[in-house]
């Protein structure tokens, strides 16, 4: 008899199976993937999901033994010091939209706009697994706004300090398809424009960052791998 709990989505189904082989040394957790890449003057960004030696310092990349399912996804743009320090990315803030008052280089607010018009496409070895998750789901624009003032008349100096932030998911949408990352697969995931756009910081270096929530499976790279629409699969257990 197959004593085997049943789940109701292929994440819960994988995470009962590999539990109910204790054994293996894997096990599921919560867990975030951060990617990050520099823009310039392109139509095309990729942000690479394994981990590296020239990752930046704020970036969480798929260890290599790991696996990740993600469930929530979502695009953000940082305006980074010139200087580039550890400090200047671990400082820079998360905006869900090119504020003009932040983003004050001549046109540089308007060409950012550029990329809400694109899509995502992820990339496992060499086969497109998504590809038209139009950027515009990730684009906020809350009711406060950094460096916006609010009291017109003197005295002056009073103005919002930050832009809005509703919520630990502010800026994620839900994340539909059942696909799975492996830290030992070629794989990436890029940020595809209509056309070039000219989205380099002024007197400072502009970022799109890419932030995945979802379910993190320890250890287990060598016992998972994607079938897309068709399964989850896993190799033969020793037993």
């Amino acid at each position: 008899m197959n004593n085997e709990i049943k789940a109701f989505s292929r994440p819960k189904a994988l995470l009962n199976k590999l539990e109910n082989n204790s054994k293996l040394g894997i096990r599921g957790t919560q867990g975030t993937l951060r990617l990050k890449v520099l823009l310039g003057n392109s139509g095309s960004y990729t942000w690479q999901i394994g981990q590296a030696q020239n990752q930046i310092i704020d970036e969480i990349r798929l260890r290599q033994g790991d696996s990740f399912i993600p469930t929530k996804i979502g695009m953000y743009i940082q305006k980074v010091a010139s200087t580039l320090t550890d400090s200047d990315q671990v400082t820079a803030i998360d905006r869900t939209f090119p504020n003009p008052l932040i983003f004050t280089g001549a046109a540089e607010a308007a060409l950012l706009e550029g990329l809400y018009h694109g899509r995502i496409v992820f990339n496992i070895n060499s086969t497109n697994l998504v590809e038209f998750i139009d950027t515009l789901q990730f684009r906020r624009v809350g009711m406060a706004q950094q460096l916006v003032n609010y009291v017109v008349a003197s005295p002056a100096g009073n103005g919002i300090q930050r832009d809005s932030w509703d919520g630990g998911d502010y800026g994620l949408i839900p994340f539909h398809q059942d696909i799975l990352l492996n830290g030992q697969a070629n794989q990436s995931v890029q940020l595809q424009l209509p056309t070039a756009i000219n989205a380099a910081g002024t007197s400072s270096s502009n970022y799109a960052i890419l932030i995945m929530r979802g379910i993190m499976i320890l250890n287990g790279a060598k016992m998972t791998q994607d079938a897309s629409i068709n399964s989850f699969l896993t190799k033969n257990f020793a037993q």
